[in-house]
């Protein structure tokens, strides 16, 4: 588990890091294995370079290689973390909801079927989304030159 987190950040989707943050895995100098999926999710998300040598050695890395290998999407400094945070959920929110849960289960897809099954499952899911009432919406908007108000139906 990365020192000092009490959710596994390898579970989150978006990762803020303050700059002053360190992580490692150190199990394995324990006699154990990584908990939490340390060892299904580390190496999807930094690679698997990265996830053995933080597996393997226990090691910890900095704030700086974590965003450099993509372990975290954003660096901040503390006083920003959570105005950082607020910040890119608000930037969520103002999405079509319903895209933007469909746009997370394409990807998270990605990472367990093939390309031609991945590919089948985003197009499902694109034609769900321009079934539904937001798609009407997202047109009525554009065609107006206004933000389109989301319902999630």
């Amino acid at each position: 588990m990365f020192v000092g987190e009490p959710t596994p950040a390898r579970a989150c989707d978006i990762r803020i890091a303050t700059r002053a943050a360190r992580f490692a895995l150190p199990e394995t100098r324990w006699g154990i294995l990584p908990g939490g999926g340390g060892t299904q999710r580390l190496g999807k998300i930094g690679g698997l370079g990265i996830a053995m040598k933080m597996i393997l050695t226990g090691d910890e890395i900095s704030a700086d290689f974590a965003l450099n290998c993509g372990l975290v999407t954003d660096l901040v400094d503390r006083r920003e973390l959570e105005n950082a945070a607020l910040a890119i959920a608000g930037r969520i929110v103002k999405n079509g909801p319903l895209a933007v849960v469909s746009a997370r289960q394409a990807l998270l897809a990605s990472f367990e079927v093939s390309m031609k099954q991945g590919l089948a499952k985003e197009a499902e899911l694109q034609r769900n989304l321009l079934l539904t009432e937001d798609a009407t919406e997202r047109v009525a908007a554009f065609a107006a030159r206004r933000q389109p108000t989301y319902k999630g139906c």
